[in-house]
């Protein structure tokens, strides 16, 4: 819900007339709202991995699995959407430069992306290297979250 919310509020952002109708202080504002519920899901999926059932019973906020390819997914994925609460927030500022912009906003937007494509497709290779067949629930899940973060 939270990844749906997140982008619903991307979708509305650059939608043609909003920016005229609420002004580029609260267009930026509907960014900035949307990646805070990309990155709290985000980090809700990696608390869920990361107490996935392994045998033990206490809840963990921090762990290192390594050996663990959808520990690596949902990590990546998580320092993706950091990176992009930054850009958002200073993209709100209205007095960038071009180094800035290049520096500030273009930089962290692609090393989000890139933590997105690579968490995506470690998802994908998750569920397929666990046998999930195609059309199964999980598989849809993993390919939609594949193409989501392609799309984005």
């Amino acid at each position: 819900m939270l990844f749906s919310i997140g982008s619903l509020c991307f979708f509305v952002g650059p939608f043609p007339g909003f920016v005229q109708l609420v002004g580029s202080a609260a267009d930026g504002t509907v960014f900035f709202v949307g990646s805070l519920f990309f990155t709290s899901a985000a980090l809700l999926q990696h608390l869920q991995a990361a107490n996935a059932d392994r045998g033990q019973h206490r809840f963990r906020l921090i762990t290192f699995e390594p050996r663990r390819t959808d520990w690596w997914a949902t990590l990546i994925q998580l320092v993706g959407t950091l990176y992009f609460n930054v850009d958002t927030y200073r993209a709100m500022a209205d007095s960038f430069d071009t180094s800035q912009i290049d520096r500030l906003v273009w930089a962290p937007e692609a090393f989000g992306s890139i933590c997105f494509l690579i968490s995506g497709l470690l998802a994908y290779v998750e569920v397929r290297n666990r046998g999930a067949a195609k059309r199964t629930l999980e598989w849809k899940i993993a390919v939609i979250n594949l193409a989501g973060c392609v799309f984005f």
